[in-house]
This record gives structure tokens, sequence and C-alpha cells, in this order.
């Protein structure tokens, strides 16, 4: 019987840690999973999940008639991270995203690509004059917030 006893509480253990690792584990593979789908830098998704969202979009044909998809190079990132180093080059994509962020809807799929480079998947949208506009806006809005001074500067 006090054999019973142990035995069953040291089973009791063993489940117990086995509970705690795999809680541990679970957590963990939550993190990586999140930082494999979101940029670390600008909070947008990532390339992988970019490709995964967009495939999952395309796997809807009904869509695909009013979307469009957009990208952005920003060509003086390589001469702002030489001239005012990477902190203002990684401040001016986060920047950048938020303006991104801000000029797009939460439906659409925004990431950052790669480097200064960002995709846009705009949805529903009805005329192709809107996806002109929208790309010229954006990087209207861009281009005004490189001008001041005091962003580049900071």
């Amino acid at each position: 019987m006090y054999n019973n006893v142990i035995i069953n509480q040291w089973e009791n253990h063993k489940r117990n840690l086995y509970y705690e690792e795999n809680t541990d584990d679970i957590q963990k593979k939550q993190q990586l999973e999140m930082e494999l789908e979101q940029d670390e830098l600008t909070k947008l998704c990532s390339r992988r999940s970019f490709y995964r969202k967009v495939e999952k979009f395309f796997n809807a044909p009904e869509q695909l008639k009013n979307a469009a998809v957009i990208m952005i190079d920003s060509d003086d990132l390589k001469k702002v991270n030489d001239t005012r180093g990477h902190d203002t080059g990684d401040r001016l994509l986060g920047i950048f995203a938020d303006l991104l962020r801000s000029q797009t809807r939460s439906e659409d799929i925004q990431c950052r690509y790669g480097g200064d480079e960002f995709m846009v998947v705009l949805k529903h949208l009805d005329h192709v004059e809107t996806v002109v506009k929208k790309g010229k806006e954006i990087c209207r809005v861009f281009r005004d917030c490189l001008a001041k001074e005091d962003i580049l500067s900071s």
C-alpha cells in the first residue's frame, strides 16, 4: 500500500512536469509562430505570412475580380542608412509601416516584403482608377513625411 501511494504520487508528479513542459513548449511555439507571421520592426505581416494570406485569398475566386496588388520600394533607404545610420532607417521603416496602415483598410493585406519593399493587396475595389489613386496617395503621403526634416534628423 505504501509503495502504491509513492508510485501514484510519482506518476502525478511526472504528469505535472509533463504538463508544465508542454505548456512552456506551446507558449514558445506560439511566440515563434507570431515572430514568423509578423515583421519584428514594422509589425506588418512578414513575407511568409503574406504568401499564406494571399494564397488563401486567391482560393476565393469571387474576391479576385475586385483586388489589386501594389508594390512600393523606398529607394532612398540605403542613402538614409549610409548618411544617418541604421537606427534612423529603422525608424523610417516604422513610420512608413504606420503610414501604410493608415492609408489602407484592415481587410487589406499589408506586408514588409523585404528591406525597404512593401506589398499591399487592396481588396474590394470598384475601378482601376481607384487603385492608381490609392497608390499615388500612399507615395505622396510617404514623400511628404520624408520631406519633414525632423524625421530624418531626430
